[in-house]
């Protein structure tokens, strides 16, 4: 099992990397895939934290969607939440 703690630690790790390299998109992006992969391994309390962290991305991305202008980079980004 994933404990809450070893998630933290890769939140973490992520975190440094992806602000060594200035990109933290990708490494959030990381770590919603190792959520996404490993979720049946997570223990209660990990999954209680990744879940959190899938909701924040969601309504991330709905504002970032709902603020974007007509036209083909809104209706790509529709599209890939489908």
């Amino acid at each position: 099992m994933i404990t809450k703690l070893q998630l933290q630690n890769k939140l973490l790790e992520l975190a440094k990397k992806g602000a060594a390299n200035g990109n933290l998109g990708t490494s959030l992006a990381e770590y919603l895939t190792f959520v996404k992969n490993n979720y049946n391994d997570l223990d209660s309390e990990a999954k209680v934290m990744a879940e959190k962290a899938i909701d924040i991305a969601t309504e991330g991305a709905g504002e970032a969607i709902g603020a974007m202008p007509d036209g083909i980079l809104l209706s790509k980004a529709t599209q890939s939440l489908h």
